[in-house]
């Protein structure tokens, strides 16, 4: 499964941009900010944004956080023909074409200051990949910030179908997801659990490669 295949539905996509103003304002995206301060993240840096569809996340983090660069990926061609149609005649960034759960992202190794993923893990049956090819383009001390659904106990799960969607939000396991990022050089610096779905916890998490 690809992370929001639903952008390529006509009508989702409709729907999706009549809550474009709600999702960059979403608590999420407040709380990575609020954590990088809090770590003392210097502005003017490189950001690759993670399962982007239209983009909607990149006007707050570039405005808040003073962004010079951006490199959006998505497995979407819908979801990156919209972004550069929104935002291409006033910002200027790249945009990747990879699916998350399997294949290599064509950017180079160590390369960027800041790595984020809003809501985009919880498409994902597995997130080995993403973590995987997220530690690889980040520097030395590059941060990762995410949100994701988490559980205490056993592997991923379904959570539940969205049907306008049509599509199965996974829970993903906290220790599992702890074990993967160590083999990779991630650590966990704060994280913070915003919201609870019947046993999974909804995780705004903070990562730093070491």
């Amino acid at each position: 499964m690809r992370a929001t295949v639903y952008y390529g539905r006509p009508w989702v996509v409709a729907g999706y941009l009549s809550t474009c103003n709600q999702t960059a304002n979403n608590p999420w995206i407040d709380q990575i900010i609020f954590m990088l301060r809090e770590k003392k993240f210097s502005p003017g840096g490189n950001l690759i944004d993670l399962g982007a569809g239209p983009g909607t996340s990149i006007l707050k983090t570039m405005t808040v956080l003073n962004l010079k660069e951006f490199t959006l990926v998505d497995s979407s061609k819908e979801a990156l023909k919209m972004v550069n149609e929104i935002y291409g005649r006033h910002l200027k960034f790249e945009t990747v074409l990879a699916d998350l759960q399997t294949e290599k992202i064509a950017v180079p190794s160590d390369y960027f200051d800041l790595a984020t993923s809003f809501s985009t893990m919880i498409y994902l049956d597995s997130i080995k990949n993403l973590i995987e090819e997220t530690a690889r383009v980040l520097k030395i001390g590059g941060f990762f910030g995410l949100n994701c659904l988490f559980h205490d106990d056993g592997c991923k799960k379904p959570h539940h179908h969205l049907t306008n969607f049509e599509v199965s939000f996974y829970d993903h396991c906290w220790k599992y997801f702890r074990q993967e990022i160590g083999k990779n050089r991630l650590q966990i610096v704060d994280y913070k659990d915003l919201e609870r779905e019947n046993e999974a916890h909804h995780r705004a998490v903070l990562l730093q490669k070491f």
